[in-house]
């Protein structure tokens, strides 16, 4: 009799691996429901793979505002989302060396960094995903997503060289498994070296001068650094390189335009 088992089919993606959320952002993808629906999107670095994003529905009758930083809409995410799903394992899940809230746990952990709508929250943490079947009951069925099975820790201080570096670097991305004090240094460790400065942001060339200047009169009009965000990108999206897109999509470096060009 022959074996059917060879006539199984895979995915192709990934099933198991630990991922650092470098980034985080409400948005669309066409590949859900064409585009119309925002979703939670994580943008995770993974050592040996390059940064992917794994989305997270939502449901509807949300608005993205602050470019992406955070929604507005119903007071509580659905339960049948699949960011419904990722926050009642974020509740089963502990967070290594965090003793903070009820138990603990990743949600304990979040939910002292913002609140459900903002994107921020996710950013630093580190993750085993995995892919799983979640039964979702009847109407519905089973359905396949990638879900986090293990927190692996935080990263306070992330940044594209941070993930680089990871990717790079993939014996020293999980945790080694050190007992953290949140208050302190790891157990067993030394004192860590104080940071050094941040480096300084690039000096802009060619069409970004031009672009800056246009961005200075949005900063002086804008009372607020996301009305700074939102106003930017909406009236000079098709303008924007990648690195000052990326300024204006994380919250301290678009603050930090915001008042350079004030000045």
């Amino acid at each position: 009799m022959g074996d059917k088992k060879s006539f199984e089919l895979d995915s192709g993606l990934p099933d198991d691996y630990e991922v650092l959320v470098e980034r985080a952002e409400f948005g669309y993808r066409e590949i859900y429901r064409g585009g119309d629906v925002p979703l939670l999107i994580l943008y995770c670095a993974s050592p040996g793979m390059e940064t992917r994003e794994e989305l997270f529905s939502i449901g509807s009758g949300w608005e993205i505002t602050a470019v992406g930083t955070s929604v507005e809409g119903p007071s509580k995410f659905l339960a049948s989302s699949w960011i419904g799903r990722l926050i009642v394992r974020c509740n089963e899940l502990d967070m290594p060396g965090f003793e903070g809230g009820d138990k603990g746990t990743v949600l304990d952990f979040i939910a002292e960094r913002g609140t459900a709508q903002d994107a921020h929250i996710w950013i630093g943490l580190k993750f085993r995903m995995i892919r799983e079947e979640i039964d979702f009951g009847e109407g519905i069925g089973l359905k396949r997503h990638i879900m986090p099975a293990e927190c692996l820790g935080f990263v306070e201080d992330v940044s594209a060289e941070v993930a680089a570096k990871a990717a790079d670097e993939a014996a020293d991305f999980a945790d080694d498994g050190a007992e953290v004090d949140w208050e302190g240094t790891p157990e067993g460790e030394e004192e860590p070296l104080p940071k050094s400065e941040p480096e300084p942001e690039p000096e802009p060339q060619g069409q970004d001068v031009v672009v800056l200047a246009l961005l200075k009169s949005v900063a002086l009009e804008a009372d607020t650094v996301v009305d700074f965000q939102t106003a930017a990108v909406s009236s000079h999206a098709s303008k924007l390189s990648d690195e000052l897109l990326g300024r204006l999509m994380d919250p301290e470096k678009a603050e930090q335009l915001y008042e350079e060009l004030r000045k």
